[in-house]
């Protein structure tokens, strides 16, 4: 996927708290991440669910480019949060997996980074 279509797609993807019901229990945004990427049971009702809700909140799966990482956009107490993970277990410490990082994000804000950031990539070509 081309940053253009990522950018079409956020535009058109208007219900960003679709999911939100199924996080506000006692979950945090680390096990909202983790159960999104493994799909652990202890949040969704079926494997049908887990699947939309993952395809749902998946962000940046850009192939070779973004395949380091793995990202979701999780509606958490109505705000956006972006997570993100390497998939890189030598950038861990202690032979754990990666921490998971996350910052809080509008989609305007997304948006706009990724226009400029095609804009500027298409400039240069």
């Amino acid at each position: 996927m081309h940053l253009r279509d990522v950018n079409a797609e956020l535009k058109t993807k208007i219900d960003y708290l679709k999911y939100e019901r199924l996080f506000v229990s006692a979950l945090n945004i680390t096990e909202i991440h983790n159960a999104l990427l493994h799909n652990n049971g202890s949040v969704f009702e079926s494997e049908m669910e887990w699947s939309a809700v993952q395809e749902h909140c998946c962000f940046a799966d850009w192939g070779e480019t973004t395949d380091v990482f793995w990202a979701f956009l999780i509606p958490y107490f109505d705000k956006l949060h972006l997570t993100y993970q390497s998939r890189d277990r030598g950038v861990s410490h202690y032979d754990v997996a990666p921490m998971i990082d996350s910052v809080f994000v509008t989609p305007y804000y997304l948006i706009v980074t990724i226009q400029e950031a095609f804009d500027i990539l298409t400039a240069e070509a």
